[in-house]
């Protein structure tokens, strides 16, 4: 649900998505790394449907999450 929320922001990516997501892998790690990782793929398999603003959210949090 965060990265649905974060991808289907309208102008600009809002990281507070970023900041929520970051802490729920630092209270359980390997949870949510599993489930954001799944949801990750699904975007990816279904990229050609979405914004280019979308995209860029989706990407945004992802690297966020990497750094």
């Amino acid at each position: 649900v965060i990265v649905q929320c974060c991808v289907n922001e309208k102008n600009l990516f809002n990281k507070f998505y970023a900041l929520l997501a970051q802490r729920l892998i630092k209270e359980n790690s390997q949870s949510f790394k599993y489930s954001y990782k799944y949801t990750l793929w699904d975007y990816l398999k279904s990229i050609q449907k979405y914004k280019v603003q979308q995209i860029s959210n989706l990407g945004k949090l992802t690297g966020f999450l990497f750094a």
